[in-house]
């Protein structure tokens, strides 16, 4: 990729990109009997791309404004495709058009942060990490790679027997994600060991779904945007390997969307808890089974069980409605109660008391029996719970605010971190990872965020130049040739 015309590709692959959801967004606003949050959305997302998807940079930040704006979206673009207005979608009776608004300026502020808190990063990064990419031999980075998959995935496994240090170990294992990351950018800027890639992305998919909560959206967002970055022109080639990695996620959800129900029962022997009681051998078998009766019929039950799954404004919208003419606002406890969870960390204060059960905050703030099942883990959302705390504009600044501190420590990770610009860069990719839920409770998702951004420095800083001393100066190696992507 030559440096005088990479830039002008990734600015018309952005104008291409915002004119395509532009076009759908026009077409289906005219058919749509509510179209106003659908432009809405629309013009999000084009702030969003324009936002995060930088010209001499990588699109790390792009991934969780995108999947929590498709959170938001998913009922807004459903209520053009089968005509019908938006509120008839409310699972709960609560007004979708006042949450998806409020939901998108949220996020619309949240990546606005994110912008300002990563900043300029300096020379072309684009350029650099395909040298990098192109200095790298083989044997070397699936060698590193591969190494780094695998301690992440040991650190995973031996957390539930960490006592309170559990949440450390979770995010130290992390480190999968950022050698998952720095494999799928090699091979696709290298155009070499593609079987080794889908094997790997293989056993992450398979293992991830032998759980309980199928964890394998990780691995698959991963290469994903490993995939953006490493091709991000709108080349053929780099269309089909896009076209390729979307229909394999919206393939395995679908699917998963269809057999989990049946699936979590037969794992927990039918008690409703959130365990696994069953050996691993079980575990597959079963999922072949699901597979080979797998059929049109199953993949349309799926497909509309991922589709209400993954919209998450209907809480939001009933907190709206219930706050504060039923409770009044928090003032900021909310938060307040977050921060302290993180400054008292579990591993030196283990008699700190659980955080409270997720679907009874969610009943106390939206007036739905969610607190019926003890088992149950549903939450509001932080948007929600920003809005608990301060109303409408203080939510909006707040989601800027935590946007913010993503970004700076993307930057943090990226210019004080050692070793490999690539496995930086996949680190900020694991962070990202927690950044992307739109609905995870607040106090669970600043915890997480603040560890997870821990456990990138300490890796960055302790565990990748004893893995990876080679490539220590790797910032500054020269490829002998130009890499085209």
């Amino acid at each position: 990729m030559s440096k005088a015309n990479a830039p002008s590709r990734i600015w018309l692959a952005k104008l291409t990109v915002s004119a395509i959801i532009v076009a759908f967004t026009v077409v289906g606003a005219v058919g749509s009997p509510t179209p106003y949050p659908l432009i809405a959305s629309g013009a999000a997302l084009v702030l969003i791309i324009a936002l995060l998807w930088p010209v001499n940079g990588l699109p790390i930040l792009l991934l969780p404004a995108v999947y929590q704006w498709s959170v938001v979206a998913v009922k807004p673009i459903q209520s053009a495709i089968e005509h019908v207005p938006l509120n008839a979608l409310s699972s709960f009776g609560g007004d979708l058009g006042r949450a998806s608004y409020f939901a998108l300026a949220a996020i619309c502020a949240m990546a606005l942060g994110m912008k300002v808190g990563i900043g300029r990063l300096g020379k072309d990064q684009n350029r650099a990490l395909a040298q990098e990419a192109a200095a790298w031999p083989q044997r070397q980075v699936l060698a590193i790679t591969v190494t780094t998959i695998l301690l992440g995935h040991a650190l995973d496994i031996a957390s539930p027997y960490t006592g309170p240090a559990r949440q450390v170990f979770l995010a130290l294992g992390g480190l999968r994600y950022a050698g998952l990351f720095a494999l799928t950018y090699w091979c696709l800027v290298r155009k070499q060991a593609y079987g080794v890639l889908a094997l790997v992305l293989l056993v992450e998919i398979v293992s991830g779904m032998t759980g309980f909560f199928a964890d394998f959206r990780g691995a698959v967002l991963t290469v994903a945007v490993a995939a953006l970055c490493a091709r991000p022109s709108l080349r053929l080639g780099n269309l089909l390997t896009m076209a390729v990695i979307g229909g394999v996620v919206l393939s395995v959800a679908v699917f998963w969307s269809a057999v989990k129900a049946d699936y979590r029962n037969f794992v927990n022997l039918g008690t409703g808890a959130q365990v696994v009681s069953v050996p691993i051998t079980a575990r597959l078998d079963y999922l072949s089974e699901a597979l080979d009766e797998y059929d049109a019929q199953q993949f349309n039950y799926g497909l509309t069980r991922l589709l209400s799954r993954h919209s998450y404004i209907d809480f939001l919208a009933n907190t709206l409605s219930y706050v504060p003419r039923i409770v009044a606002h928090e003032d900021g406890g909310r938060l307040g109660k977050s921060l302290l969870h993180i400054v008292t960390p579990r591993i030196f204060f283990p008699n700190k008391p659980p955080t409270p059960n997720d679907a009874q905050v969610t009943a106390h703030y939206t007036g739905l029996p969610t607190a019926n099942n003890p088992n149950a883990s549903i939450s509001i959302g932080y948007v929600g719970e920003f809005y608990i705390d301060f109303g409408y504009v203080g939510a909006v600044v707040a989601c800027f605010v935590m946007g913010w501190f993503y970004g700076w420590g993307c930057r943090f990770i990226l210019t004080k971190g050692l070793g490999s610009r690539l496995f930086l860069y996949g680190l900020c990719v694991m962070t990202s990872l927690t950044m992307s839920s739109f609905e995870t409770a607040l106090i669970k998702l600043i915890g997480g965020v603040v560890t997870s951004f821990a456990a990138a420095f300490v890796i960055s800083r302790f565990v990748l130049p004893h893995l990876a001393p080679r490539l220590r100066g790797a910032r500054r190696v020269r490829a002998a040739a130009p890499v085209r992507t």
